[in-house]
């Protein structure tokens, strides 16, 4: 190696180490591809940027789905509940809890239970009327027998098939014009009325008199014919019931 002074740079002749005859030959250099991306080191892949594109676009489909469905559930809610449909069974008198948009939730209505529901029975006014008579007979019975074997007048008596509201309305229109007047049942007084009259309610005035005379002239001052108004005593025995009733003109047997 040689030093040259000055600003020259020093100059190795390569030919000196060789010999002098065969000149020096330097490999070439291979060209390498630049270093490509390297995941952990920044860098991305393309299968790497293709997977949260995906989770991207999900995270958007998902609240794309949520708002729909809010904006769904506000409108549904300014609109008018529908009216549930009824149940296709219910036990009668359970309480049911039952929807309504006119009630608060929870509300518990009372449902009428089978009794309460049932239809009434219908009135039967004969039959009421009936068990009315057999009370006055029975409030009557210490004045009725009281007239035992005297005569008083007779004014009333149901005939057969007659309905117990009719004769009734009889007595209460004979008791506001005859205050003393007493009802009897006829069976009770077999002495006084015959087989066939055994099953009828009968008005009588309530006046004792000891002779027909002037009980049957009584009943034409007050404007009753003689077959509306005759005498009638009464007996709980005896073997002829026409001897027992009276009727105009009097008879003399009994005055």
């Amino acid at each position: 190696m040689t030093d040259y002074p000055g600003n020259s740079s020093p100059r190795v002749d390569l030919t000196k180490r060789n010999g002098g005859t065969t000149p020096l030959v330097v490999p070439p250099t291979p060209l390498t591809p630049p270093p490509g991306p390297r995941r952990g080191a920044g860098g991305r892949s393309p299968s790497g940027s293709r997977r949260w594109l995906g989770i991207l676009a999900g995270v958007l489909a998902l609240l794309l789905i949520g708002g729909i469905s809010t904006v769904l559930l506000l409108t549904r809610g300014d609109e008018p509940a529908a009216a549930p449909s009824a149940p296709s069974s219910r036990d009668a008198g359970d309480d049911v809890t039952e929807p309504d948009s006119e009630a608060d939730p929870g509300t518990v209505i009372d449902e009428p239970s089978e009794d309460q529901t049932e239809t009434p029975e219908p009135v039967d006014a004969d039959a009421d009327a009936a068990s009315e008579l057999d009370e006055i007979v029975a409030a009557d019975e210490a004045t009725s027998s009281a007239l035992e074997g005297v005569w008083t007048a007779q004014l009333a008596s149901s005939a057969a098939g007659e309905s117990p509201t009719t004769i009734l309305g009889k007595y209460r229109d004979l008791k506001a014009r005859y205050p003393g007047a007493v009802l009897i049942w006829s069976g009770d007084w077999p002495g006084s009325f015959g087989p066939s009259s055994l099953q009828s309610w009968v008005v009588l005035s309530g006046d004792d008199y000891s002779a027909t005379r002037p009980l049957l002239e009584w009943c034409a001052s007050e404007g009753w014919s003689d077959g509306q108004c005759w005498a009638k005593r009464l007996a709980t025995s005896g073997d002829d019931p026409l001897l027992n009733t009276d009727r105009s003109p009097a008879d003399a047997r009994n005055n």
